[in-house]
């Protein structure tokens, strides 16, 4: 995943209205991955990091969170049972927590530091 060192990243990024354009998330249902994303999306990822994306509802947010856990670019294993989805589509970064109270986060990745995540 390229970087572009010294842009504003989010200047050209796909926004919530981008997201519901292309049909949002599919229709699949799987209850254990909803679940996640609305406690992930109901916890500081929210109030943090929803505004990344062109300010959605607590619902679309969800819906964004939910179709990167279904749908992602890269998934990675990280330390103390974490895991992490990326999606280049929206550059969403969801780290899925077990031990954490929210469920986890979600916020917009900078590409060239994805690498970092551990």
């Amino acid at each position: 995943m390229p970087g572009r060192v010294g842009q504003d990243l989010y200047e050209d990024l796909p926004t919530i209205a981008a997201y519901a354009a292309a049909g949002g998330p599919d229709e699949e249902a799987d209850p254990e991955l909803a679940a996640d994303a609305d406690q992930i999306a109901s916890g500081h990822a929210y109030e943090k990091h929803a505004g990344e994306f062109g300010n959605p509802s607590r619902g679309q947010f969800k819906n964004m969170i939910e179709d990167t856990m279904k749908h992602p670019t890269e998934t990675r294993q990280l330390a103390q049972g974490r895991v992490a989805y990326y999606s280049q589509n929206t550059r969403m970064l969801v780290i899925a927590d077990p031990a954490s109270p929210d469920g986890g986060t979600a916020f917009k990745a900078v590409p060239s530091r994805t690498n970092e995540i551990r």
